[in-house]
């Protein structure tokens, strides 16, 4: 029974990692269309700083 509530709570985890992973992308994306490219840098440099490992 225990290791069921591990895999559950690992891919509930992994999903979060997913869901994470597009916004970065999606946030990229924004950036990249709508930043010249020193905003773009800024914005880069602030959520590598910013962003929790």
């Amino acid at each position: 029974m225990k290791k069921n509530k591990l895999l559950k709570k690992k891919s509930r985890d992994y999903s979060n990692d997913i869901k994470n992973q597009q916004i970065i992308e999606s946030a990229k994306l924004y950036a990249k269309l709508y930043c010249s490219n020193q905003e773009l840098k800024q914005l880069t440099e602030s959520a590598n700083v910013n962003w929790p490992n």
